[in-house]
């Protein structure tokens, strides 16, 4: 509903500013008001955001209260109607679709476009009332032991280190477990190797260049976290990626997280 109506003021500040400066001296066309009235509702808009960068105020209050507000005082008091409402609208509807000096060609494609501007306009409209399912958004979080910020990035070759792997879900997460995979990837990959498996026990588990461990049946609560703590030894030198990976009941990849670490 916001975006709707953000749209409709940004078109109806455009239009007070048209009527501002034309003041009903100039006589324009339904297709020259239309476009002069997008073309002025975006260039307001955008005047508008680049001043409020310097001020640091929210572009809607600005553009609403500091702007379309007074814009729209001054377009009334400047073009205040003198006839009865509802003569002014039909007066209204007369002047927009007045193409009398048209040729039938240019009648023919105004018609078109106008058609096309109604068509899209209830399409977007409808478009608002359409619910969504919300999509599967998960995501992996690497910490220390027992949740510290201090993560290990230097590793001693065959030393245990302790990484633990939050793996955090959305509202829908899905009735299927996940998998976890973890990764050792050179930083020289050119990413055509293939990787070996390797085994854990109490996730506890060695890894050399392009190993990998994967961790099945992990089931999340929506909104919820898994917590899984690993010791991880490499047996490799040199400079890698340690990467995890969620992987869904169809082994896509839904969330990646990775730790830069150096073996010596």
């Amino acid at each position: 509903m916001l975006p709707g109506l953000s749209i409709v003021g940004a078109f109806a500040m455009g239009y007070c500013a048209l009527a501002v400066i034309a003041r009903g001296h100039v006589r324009l066309t339904s297709a020259e008001v239309l476009g002069f009235t997008v073309g002025l509702g975006v260039l307001v808009t955008g005047v508008s955001a680049l001043a409020i960068s310097i001020v640091g105020i929210g572009i809607t209050q600005f553009v609403v209260v500091f702007i379309g507000l007074p814009l729209g005082i001054v377009s009334y008091l400047l073009r205040r109607p003198e006839e009865a409402a509802g003569r002014s609208l039909g007066v209204f509807l007369r002047t927009w679709f007045d193409f009398s000096d048209y040729s039938r060609g240019e009648r023919a494609v105004a018609t078109a476009l106008l058609m096309l501007i109604a068509v899209a306009a209830a399409a977007f409209v409808g478009l608002y009332a359409v619910q969504y399912p919300d999509q599967t958004s998960m995501a992996l979080a690497i910490t220390g032991p027992n949740g510290s910020p201090n993560v290990t990035r230097d590793f001693s070759r065959g030393v245990m280190q302790a990484v633990e792997v939050y793996v955090l879900a959305n509202a829908t997460p899905g009735s299927s477990p996940f998998t976890v995979r973890v990764r050792l990837v050179p930083w020289n990959a050119t990413g055509n190797e293939s990787f070996h498996a390797v085994s854990a026990t109490n996730r506890s588990f060695h890894l050399d260049a392009f190993a990998e461990y994967r961790e099945s049946n992990i089931v999340v609560a929506p909104q919820g976290s898994q917590r899984l703590p690993y010791a991880i030894a490499v047996d490799s030198i040199g400079s890698f990626r340690l990467r995890f990976d969620l992987l869904n009941s169809q082994d896509r990849t839904l969330a990646t997280n990775y730790l830069s670490i150096v073996v010596a």
